[in-house]
């Protein structure tokens, strides 16, 4: 067991659709509080159409409980990072899954 590995606190949202007068709205809504350890990856500096974008890449690991999803999002320190790949990992003496995210630029 890694209790001690899981030190930052990250949240897992995932889109919800709510209907408005006029049209169909998306928000994101909290689904989970844990915890979970977190790597840097990389990170570059774009420059598109005359804006600049910070691509930054980590790697989050959470416990294997954790229902996540493709389509979901983490917060972490106040920043939304899309999620690209998720690793279950079959072996059970780990118990985790190994998430791969990008910064989303707002």
């Amino acid at each position: 067991m890694k209790a001690g590995f899981y030190t930052e606190n990250v949240i897992v949202l995932r889109k919800q659709v709510v209907e408005g007068d006029y049209t169909d709205k998306e928000e994101w809504v909290d689904v989970y509080h844990t915890k979970a350890s977190v790597k840097y990856v990389s990170g570059d500096r774009r420059l598109d159409n005359t804006e600049v974008f910070y691509s930054e890449y980590y790697n989050f690991t959470l416990r294997a409980y954790v229902d996540i999803q493709d389509e979901d999002r983490i917060r972490w320190q106040g920043k939304d990072y899309r999620i690209l790949n998720i690793f279950r990992n079959t072996d059970s003496t780990y118990n985790q899954i190994d998430v791969k995210c990008e910064l989303v630029n707002k």
